[in-house]
């Protein structure tokens, strides 16, 4: 598959660095103004996710930067919250409760619960390194399509960078025999001078 160049992220590019993809998304249905930002390129993988409380409250940003040569496998995944998901019931069950008595409140509260309810069905990319260390980066269920978007662009760049080491060591290897090789052939040569010096030098006469 091609890989795309679009980048809509804050990340500051370095120098010779190329085939970047970047991409926001939401954390939080609740905080729609909190967004992960993602960016992979020719060398690099870094994100900037907001950590929330229940999926609310901004708790601080997990950011990061990781070479392209250290990631070893690339996955996406939906969870479950359960702690959001017993929200949601609570809401739920309160506004339905609620309803005989004040309709307003109920529906805004019945609405509330629905959206704790999504919320509990975050989606994740997953992002293992060599050593079996795994990163998990979740996002809301509405950018899902994005978030599979991302996952292949950043697949992409990895089997890339995975197939010019191949290549890098490929070539490296073939110099080395070919060293080797010249070595081995300016010895024989230096080793059929030598035996014919030996030859053309004049025998010493012996005395009868």
């Amino acid at each position: 598959m091609s890989e795309t160049e679009t980048n809509s992220t804050d990340f500051l590019l370095s120098p010779g660095e190329s085939n970047v993809y970047g991409d926001r998304f939401y954390v939080s249905i609740l905080a729609p103004y909190l967004k992960a930002q993602m960016m992979c390129s020719s060398t690099r993988f870094v994100y900037k996710v907001p950590n929330t409380l229940l999926g609310l409250i901004p708790i601080g940003t997990n950011e990061n930067t990781m070479p392209m040569s250290g990631i070893a496998a690339v996955s996406t995944s939906s969870k479950f919250r359960i702690g959001r998901a017993l929200i949601a019931l609570a809401l739920v069950w309160f506004g339905l409760s609620l309803f005989s008595k004040n309709a307003f409140s109920a529906f805004i509260i019945l609405l509330l619960g629905i959206v704790y309810a999504v919320t509990s069905f975050p989606m994740a990319l997953s992002v293992q390194n060599h050593a079996g260390g795994t990163t998990s980066l979740e996002v809301t269920i509405l950018d899902r399509a994005k978030l599979e978007r991302f996952r292949q662009e950043l697949q992409n760049r990895v089997f890339a960078d995975k197939e010019q080491v191949r290549h890098d060591e490929a070539q490296n290897l073939r110099m080395q025999q070919t060293m080797l090789q010249q070595m081995q052939l300016q010895q024989m040569q230096m080793q059929n001078q030598q035996a014919q010096q030996n030859s053309q030098t004049p025998q010493p006469l012996q005395d009868e």
